[in-house]
């Protein structure tokens, strides 16, 4: 080939190149353009979606009372918000909730100081509280009920804020902070100032919707429990846990102790049925299973610190209060379209790891219930319960509602208030990764127990 023909080869690649992209940006990257400045800043997120579902995979609706009353100074919708001094909201005014969106945090890395905008929606739900103040706010919606199955629910909030620049932290502006807050705070997160000065460790939302899991949960007639990942992504982690629940007339099994019944990947469209393992034999065999549940969460993007920082606040309502639970970590296209999140600059790294907890009623723990409705002992047992709404909604169905799997009841069951590391003589509520946390005690690295350590954390 000639000089003078290589030449006019060469002549029309740049002109094409010139068509595609300004000539400024030709030798940068003549078909895309210039690269993106990168913005310094790096974003990590954690949260819990929770559904509760009878045995036969059925959600329950009610799933709209806090585990625990947030501090005073949150912000949120009144509508929404349960009172503790005033009591239960109507059973009317909000209908078929069937998923909490708990505490999800965004913690932001960054060398220096600077402004971001940050947008969350919330595709089928509403986002009814959050910290700091937000500029972009939902309103308080109007009429006396929201129902949360006509349609798609279009919840949505958005801060303007600044990034401090990393240096010795400042007081934080929020008296009487809980401890389950608190804990959140536990990382090297940059802190953040909210738009009326607020100083805090991250932004913090929660919602109430009402959309398909797409992990299908049920007994079946043999006892055996089958497990369907219905969506198109695959699951990197799923864990099935369990500690007991109890009689109508001994509810509390103090030496309850944890059972792990799976811990694994599972595969879009895959289907898998488990029956209930061994309990754990000694603490550390405990410990080892809760263990993996934290590496994973490091695996699907988090800092070792915020695995931390999930399972400290969420420690009793995930590990020691009794029921049948399936934990697995959403496939992040997942997360991206229930939550879609625009932040200001664009980060150069975003992580998002939200945990799915189902709890799902066993056919004796169900029993428990109807001997309640029938006894006239239900307010007395669960009067005060988390899920006392979700268990008025399985009682007002007719009992062929929830049998679809043909399952049958037993007459009984153990429930379980101690701890899920219990054995004898190691009695406390913590695990060597949550030190100084423990009823009656905490455990060392080497899991010896540590008598006279603090409050478990939730």
């Amino acid at each position: 080939m000639t000089r003078s023909r290589i030449r006019k080869i060469s002549q029309g690649v740049l002109s094409l190149a010139a068509l595609l992209c300004p000539p400024a940006h030709v030798l940068a990257c003549p078909a895309c353009g210039p690269l993106p400045e990168p913005s310094g800043l790096e974003v990590h997120e954690w949260g819990t979606f929770t559904t509760l579902n009878s045995s036969a995979g059925n959600p329950l609706a009610g799933l709209y009372v806090d585990a625990s009353r947030l501090p005073d100074f949150v912000f949120g919708l009144p509508y929404f918000n349960y009172d503790a001094e005033k009591g239960w909201a109507s059973l009317d005014r909000l209908r078929n909730v069937t998923v909490k969106m708990e505490t999800p945090v965004l913690y932001f890395y960054s060398r220096k100081e600077m402004a971001v905008d940050v947008k969350v929606e919330f595709k089928g739900g509403t986002i009814s509280q959050w910290y700091p103040a937000c500029y972009d706010c939902e309103s308080n919606p109007a009429g006396p009920q929201v129902d949360f199955a006509q349609g798609t629910y279009p919840g949505h909030v958005g801060w303007k804020a600044t990034v401090l620049a990393p240096g010795p932290d400042l007081p934080y502006t929020t008296p009487g902070a809980t401890l389950e807050w608190l804990a959140p705070r536990a990382t090297t997160a940059n802190q953040l100032r909210g738009q009326h000065g607020e100083i805090e460790k991250f932004l913090f939302y929660r919602g109430l919707g009402n959309f398909p899991s797409t992990v299908d949960i049920h007994f079946m007639p043999d006892g055996l429990l089958r497990v369907r990942n219905g969506g198109a992504e695959d699951i990197g982690y799923l864990m099935v846990y369990e500690r007991g629940y109890g009689t109508l007339e001994q509810p509390l099994n103090e030496s309850s102790i944890g059972t792990v019944w799976y811990q694994g990947p599972m595969k879009a469209g895959q289907e898998m049925t488990f029956k209930r393992d061994k309990p754990f034999t000694d603490y550390m065999q405990a410990n080892a299973a809760m263990d993996e549940f934290r590496l994973q969460m490091q695996k699907a993007g988090l800092t070792a610190e915020e695995a931390r920082a999930l399972l400290n606040t969420w420690y009793t309502g995930y590990f020691i209060e009794g029921g049948l639970k399936a934990f697995w970590i959403l496939p992040r296209a997942q997360v991206d379209r229930i939550l879609p999140l625009e932040i200001t600059p664009k980060p150069d790294k975003l992580e998002r790891v939200i945990v799915g907890r189902s709890e799902i009623l066993t056919p004796e723990f169900e029993q428990v219930l109807y001997q309640a409705k029938a006894s006239g002992g239900f307010e007395a047992r669960f009067g005060k319960d988390k899920y006392r709404m979700a268990f008025l909604d399985f009682l007002a169905k007719d009992p062929d509602w929830h049998m679809g799997t043909g399952t049958r009841p037993a007459s009984s069951a153990t429930r379980g208030a101690g701890s899920a590391w219990h054995v004898p003589g190691q009695s406390g509520w913590a695990s060597p990764w949550f030190p100084g946390m423990g009823r009656e005690g905490a455990f060392d690295a080497q899991g010896r127990a540590i008598p006279g350590a603090a409050p478990s954390v939730r």
